[in-house]
């Protein structure tokens, strides 16, 4: 009646949790670079499925000293062999997901050669009451960083910009097959974000079918700028929110940090940028500023949280979306994905739902945005 989707995968239930609990964070000493017990750290590779893509440093860069190594000092080796796994010293690495939501079939198989068959197959039910698809799809963790760090906030510079060189290579895979209608990456932070792995890690899923709410958003971008006349529903945006500038955290060159317009969510932040495009056809300029300021903006809210809340001792836990473009739309809305810009959304997870949000389906925000910023603003 709802026409609400869901998916059902099972196999994440079998996943093991290694997160730290939130009586133990609030004790627990500063995290070591390495643990032993990590199945993502340096050493446990075995733990998980063969590498797909790892990033190393370039041969002619290894004499570099640390400190003075940039982005451009490494490589990023797709489908590499045995042999290369074994033999190159990793700094980032992706790997399928051992227990995915979505999946293709043979995961011993090639990515493209999963994708060869049929995949909008519909299962009726006997008496067709219920509607149920098959969900296709890909699903990877992206070890952002070999050491055993918890979040962005504690990377380095090089390490996230690294990490966003790895998103855009990601994607680019995913589009360049030509199968799948969406691709997106996302981050959980902790325990209550739903973290099952305390060291540093983000994950990648890759749609054949274009999620609802995508459709919903192409849908209300087409009907905006057929009713306003506006060519560009994010240039508007963007040049609205620095009018009224309350809501504002972070305005740089190429990108707006701010608190969205009746959020969700307590202390949301929106990254958008001021320029169209897709996300895998940024140049590495536009993407090291992106990465510098989503480290920044979790930064920053780990430190309202110190300010804020004084007494919880404990991290702060949170969860990172890109709302990336969808690959391929239905015709009406070719013009609307057109003018699709990518945005990358931080949720601190500060409040949890219950019965009147689950019951009626509106969230309750206890925070205004224009609250969250004037704090953000506050404690830069």
């Amino acid at each position: 009646m709802a026409d609400r989707w869901a998916i059902i995968a099972e196999e994440r239930g079998e996943r093991p949790f290694n997160s730290d609990s939130p009586c133990s964070c609030a004790t627990k000493k500063a995290q070591s670079d390495y643990d032993p017990n990590c199945p993502f750290c340096p050493g446990a590779e075995r733990r998980t499925t063969p590498a797909v893509e790892i990033v190393a440093l370039k041969e002619n860069a290894l004499s570099v000293p640390s400190e003075r190594r940039a982005p451009d000092d490494f490589e990023f080796i797709a489908d590499p062999t045995p042999d290369t796994r074994e033999r190159r010293k990793w700094f980032l690495r992706v790997v399928g997901n051992m227990y995915p939501i979505l999946s293709m079939g043979d995961s011993n198989a090639s990515l493209r050669a999963d994708l060869s068959g049929a995949f909008a197959q519909f299962l009726a039910e006997p008496n067709a009451f219920y509607r149920t698809e098959t969900a296709f799809g890909r699903h990877e963790v992206v070890i952002d960083s070999d050491r055993h760090c918890r979040g962005w906030s504690e990377m380095t510079s090089l390490e996230i910009k690294l990490a966003f060189r790895v998103f855009r290579s990601r994607l680019r895979v995913m589009r360049d097959i030509g199968e799948f209608a969406y691709a997106f990456v996302f981050k959980n932070v902790g325990e209550s974000a739903g973290a099952s792995q305390p060291h540093t890690h983000c994950q990648l899923t890759a749609n054949v079918s274009l999620p609802p709410e995508l459709n919903a958003e192409l849908r209300r971008l087409d009907e905006f700028t057929r009713a306003s006349g506006v060519r560009s529903y994010w240039r508007e945006l963007v040049a609205n929110e620095l009018r009224y500038g309350r809501r504002v955290v972070f305005d740089t060159e190429r990108f707006l940090a701010y608190c969205p317009y009746a959020s969700r969510s307590p202390m949301q932040i929106e990254i958008c940028p001021r320029f169209d495009g897709a996300f895998e056809d940024y140049a590495d300029a536009e993407l090291d500023e992106l990465a510098e300021l989503a480290r920044e903006v979790v930064a920053l809210l780990q430190r309202a949280k110190t300010v804020y809340l004084p007494t919880d001792s404990r991290p702060l836990d949170y969860n990172v979306f890109q709302r990336n473009a969808p690959y391929r739309a239905s015709a009406p809305f070719a013009d609307a994905l057109k003018a699709f810009r990518p945005r990358w959304v931080i949720t601190p997870t500060l409040v949890k739902k219950a019965g009147f949000e689950l019951g009626c389906g509106l969230d309750v925000n206890p925070i205004s945005p224009e609250t969250a910023a004037a704090r953000l603003r506050d404690v830069l």
